[in-house]
């Protein structure tokens, strides 16, 4: 079974258009103007909205001491999901130390 989402607008890195995505095993298998799907196909109609190819977490806290106890994924576990079809990038937040002898470090 493949996903089809059809009607939707596509946002690249250089270009927006309107298009199809056929989706299959997880990996972008076609782009098209119009793609047919089969009767066991999943179809999502996108029709009005944006699709983004490959996400982008833009708020990540991975291997962060928070509190007494941490956070739950480090960087590791955390960027598992690209390798899966899930967000292929992530800008993680960092906790940099301040240099001198008056500044807070932090542990």
């Amino acid at each position: 079974m493949k996903t089809i989402i059809q009607n939707g607008t596509i946002v690249t890195a250089t270009d927006c258009f309107n298009a199809d995505i056929m989706i299959d095993k997880g990996k972008i298998a076609a782009i098209s103007d119009h793609l047919f799907p089969e009767k066991e196909d999943y179809v999502i109609d996108a029709n009005r909205h944006y699709i983004f190819p490959g996400g982008i977490d833009v708020h990540t806290h991975l291997g962060w001491p928070f509190q007494s106890a941490g956070t739950a994924d480090d960087f590791v576990s955390g960027t598992r999901v690209a390798a899966v079809g899930g967000n292929t990038s992530i800008i993680n937040f960092t906790k940099p130390k301040k240099v001198g002898s008056s500044s807070r470090t932090w542990s």
